[in-house]
């Protein structure tokens, strides 16, 4: 029998999917430990989480500190960390993005996780919100057996742009995912996740924007 698991690494930690995700965990019996991992750690007073340790550290740079002590005997890791966790991130950013996703899974291996959860979006689809489908389907239906479409068009104010990169990036996250859960022979597992608009706070259909790329922004989900 496979052993629960027990321990959960969470990238990104420190921005909106990240503290929610925390949030939930904390409160679950199941769930004995979670390390938390950010580029930038809260102040020790602003945290107040017994079961929540902190580690500082860049997936962006693998060879830095604190990422072999994060990922040392934890169960499954929740992966959110991102360079530009925004649709109309750039070439350069979505690039970094993916490198992010390929040290993550590289730790994660070497540290013999038994899951991986890869916080992937619902812009891999996002073609298929504007052009009909095949077999009649209405605009913006989907089925499993549908290809993936990556990016969407959105007006931002001033012209409708789309963006592509973004998009992109969160596909190859999936691919390389899996291909390790397959590299691994059964010793590690993936789950992808295409998440939508998700707004710090309550979220709801009410508060969503079209284009969900905010003003200011930080690296973070």
């Amino acid at each position: 029998m496979t052993a629960p698991i027990r321990s959960i690494l969470v990238t990104g930690a420190g921005g909106n999917l990240g503290r929610k995700l925390i949030a939930g965990l904390v409160g679950q019996d199941w769930c004995e430990r979670i390390v938390a991992l950010d580029r930038t750690v809260p102040p020790a007073e602003s945290r107040g989480l017994a079961k929540v340790r902190w580690v500082e550290g860049d997936l962006g740079r693998p060879d830095g500190s604190g990422l072999r002590e994060a990922f040392a005997g934890v169960d499954a890791v929740v992966h959110f960390a991102a360079q530009n966790p925004y649709p109309d991130a750039p070439w350069t950013d979505a690039c970094a993005s993916f490198d992010m996703t390929l040290n993550m899974l590289a730790a994660a291996a070497q540290a013999r996780a038994r899951r991986v959860v890869f916080a992937s979006s619902n812009h891999v689809m996002g073609q298929y919100k504007d052009a009909p489908l095949a077999d009649g389907l209405a605009p913006g239906g989907l089925t499993t057996s549908l290809p993936p479409g990556p990016g969407t068009r959105w007006f931002n104010g001033r012209e409708v742009v789309q963006g592509v990169a973004y998009a992109t990036s969160k596909l190859m996250g999936e691919r390389a995912c899996l291909a390790e859960a397959r590299r691994s022979g059964g010793a590690l597992t993936g789950v992808c996740i295409r998440i939508g608009w998700c707004q710090p706070g309550r979220t709801g259909p009410r508060r969503s924007t079209p284009p969900a790329c905010p003003a200011r922004r930080s690296h973070r989900p």
